[in-house]
């Protein structure tokens, strides 16, 4: 079974991640499990470490304890993983004219993912498929 087959049927885990940024301390033994097919959201206030976990979820930032796992694999070892792992980190980074159907539809084209999963994704968020993204936000 490849990495890619693994991280799909599987959550991710995280595991005491840890992570600081000169002497300020930004994670400090984070923990948490996203279920295999879950859509799962880092609520809290500005600079309480929610990008930063995330960024180190997809491989851009490192931890400086604990580890991030995908089905037993980390991020860089899966074959595809905008196959495998979708986020949004910065909403304001896409078009604020495209609507969530169209911001799929363009990721899923990026990642060799057939468009019908661009449906199953709006359907387990509960959005309209026409809400523009800049009003997601």
């Amino acid at each position: 079974m490849n990495a890619d087959h693994r991280a799909t049927r599987a959550g991710v885990d995280v595991c005491q991640v840890s992570k600081m940024y000169g002497a300020v301390s930004v994670l400090e033994d984070v923990s948490f499990t996203c279920p295999p097919g879950s859509v799962t959201g880092l609520l809290g206030p500005n600079g309480s470490g929610k990008s930063t976990v995330m960024r180190i979820m997809l491989g851009l930032a490192h931890a400086d304890r604990g580890t991030v796992r995908y089905g037993g694999s980390a991020y860089r070892d899966i074959p595809h993983p905008a196959r495998v792992v979708g986020a949004m980190i910065d909403p304001a980074a896409h078009h604020p004219g495209r609507s969530v159907a169209e911001t799929l539809a363009a990721a899923a084209i990026l990642a060799d993912v057939p468009h019908a999963r661009s449906r199953e994704i709006i359907d387990a968020l509960g959005v309209l498929p026409t809400v523009v993204v800049s009003s997601v936000a």
